[in-house]
């Protein structure tokens, strides 16, 4: 896997980039309890006061968004 920023073309290549942010951890810290939390479920949305929420999405649910385009 690629670790960094990338640019992901969702809508073409003449449209701006989506910009992303590749993390990964050997021993899961920080994401043990965003994957209870998901659990079986499609998304997770998360909310923190006074900021933009944010969406955790399983990579087949990525990836199934990205084959409809």
């Amino acid at each position: 896997m690629v670790l960094g920023t990338i640019s992901i073309y969702v809508h073409g290549k003449e449209a701006e980039p989506f910009v992303a942010e590749v993390k990964a951890r050997k021993n899961g810290n920080g994401f043990t309890t965003l994957e209870t939390w998901l659990a079986d479920r499609d998304c997770l949305f998360l909310k923190r006061n006074n900021a933009e929420p944010l969406v955790v999405l399983p990579w087949r649910i990525w990836r199934s968004l990205l084959q409809r385009n």
